[in-house]
């Protein structure tokens, strides 16, 4: 469900960002989560996958970035739409999307479902942010859903949407972890019906809800 304008304290004059493309033209892609062959510990995406000392010395050093998926940062800072399906995603991952959101002028449509507790409450300050980062776009939306593990037991794979582009992760969203990781990216999210099936995952998880009270 849209949310209402967000109200800010100048006139309201509102601004409609463009919708996603509904037809995604890309090529499909494998990408590891590495660090440079100088070994220096910085984000460094690879097409093949790394040498064993190099996927070593980025799990040693992970918690300095933490080393993730640079490219995927630089979608996001170019993307109206972020959306995100993991369960593992947890509220310190969340506080480092953050630093990456902040720095997507128009991204205005962000949601994440997760089965992590207390991401909800971390949200609650990154969201005020966004909306006032985002107070005159009419269709401004961010929100998170915490799933009950028990409700749905079936969801394993981590996906994210940026604008009508799908990814698939082999670990966290954003590769955020030590170990090795690889990503798939480059699918068209609407002919993959991954569009529908993360709205229809929502719309269970407010039905289970309700069926509780």
């Amino acid at each position: 469900m849209k949310r209402s304008p967000f109200q800010g304290s100048e006139p309201a004059l509102q601004v409609r960002n463009p919708k996603p493309s509904t037809t995604f033209h890309g090529e499909p892609e494998l990408l590891w989560a590495s660090i440079p062959e100088d070994y220096s510990t910085r984000e460094s995406d690879t097409e093949l996958a790394p040498k064993y000392p190099l996927i070593k010395k980025r799990s040693k050093h992970y918690d300095s970035g933490p080393l993730g998926l640079k490219t995927f940062w630089e979608k996001i800072a170019s993307s109206r739409r972020l959306w995100i399906l993991d369960t593992h995603f947890g509220s310190k991952n969340l506080l480092f999307l953050r630093d990456q959101m902040e720095l997507a002028p128009a991204l205005s449509d962000f949601h994440l479902i997760t089965a992590e507790k207390n991401v909800r409450k971390t949200f609650k300050s990154i969201r005020k942010i966004l909306e006032e980062k985002h107070r005159l776009v009419a269709d401004a939306t961010f929100g998170v859903t915490e799933i009950d593990r028990h409700d749905f037991p079936y969801l394993h794979d981590r996906f994210a949407v940026t604008d009508d582009e799908l990814w698939h992760f082999g670990g966290t969203v954003g590769c955020l972890q030590a170990a090795m990781t690889a990503v798939s990216r480059g699918w068209d999210a609407r002919e993959r019906h991954f569009i529908s099936l993360f709205e229809e995952i929502r719309k269970l998880h407010n039905l289970e809800g309700a069926l509780r009270q």
